[in-house]
């Protein structure tokens, strides 16, 4: 069985399917998981850890600081 990761819309409505690919194949990499949070926040269960931040508001990718960047950055 394939695994894969589906976002579904608040009406249940499939709006996009992301599939893992072996680790030799470089297709779901860094970046395409960055830009999968990004885009869909939500995917992470961040109210299990702390209520108050439920509704992540991504507010960049690859943001540089002072001491490198910080990969995703929401509020």
């Amino acid at each position: 069985m394939d695994k894969s990761i589906i976002i579904i819309d608040e009406d249940g409505e499939i709006q996009d399917r992301w599939t893992p690919t072996s680790p030799s194949n470089k297709v779901f990499t860094e970046d395409s998981l960055q830009k999968l949070i990004f885009e869909e926040p939500n995917i992470l269960p961040i109210e299990e850890v702390d209520p108050d931040y439920s509704n992540l508001i991504p507010l960049g990718r690859e943001v540089s600081v002072g001491a490198g960047s910080i990969d995703l950055l929401a509020s």
